[in-house]
């Protein structure tokens, strides 16, 4: 899995990066960037142990909206096969509207049979 760095401000600033130790986990390191503004992909363990720990990416710091509505428009459907149930929305006999849709695809199915015929 790849992760893709964005950052912004001055790049000679030092950078609080979050890295994994093998041993003691997750901790918060300030260290200089690199060349590209960026965190160091490994530093050495700051805790006790002095071994390489690699960089992960900071956790979201902002907050997701858990639902959020808009009313949309309607769009009238591009072809008359697509399903559009409104009518039985409105008080259509189940019936009648799959006899329609019968005889929506019954003509389309006429129509792609008259162009294989040609």
């Amino acid at each position: 899995m790849t992760f893709v760095r964005k950052h912004s401000g001055d790049s000679t600033r030092p950078i609080v990066a979050v890295y994994m130790c093998p041993v003691h986990g997750e901790f918060d390191a300030e260290v200089g960037r690199d060349k590209n503004g960026e965190a160091p992909d490994v530093v050495q363990c700051s805790v006790t142990c002095d071994r390489i720990a690699a960089w992960t990416p900071s956790p979201v710091g902002c907050r997701v909206r858990r639902v959020e509505v808009t009313r949309g428009r309607w769009e009238r459907p591009e072809r008359k096969t697509y399903l559009d149930t409104r009518k039985l929305g409105e008080g259509q006999d189940v019936e009648e509207f799959q006899a329609e849709r019968k005889k929506i695809w019954d003509e389309k199915r006429r129509q792609e049979t008259k162009e294989l015929l040609r």
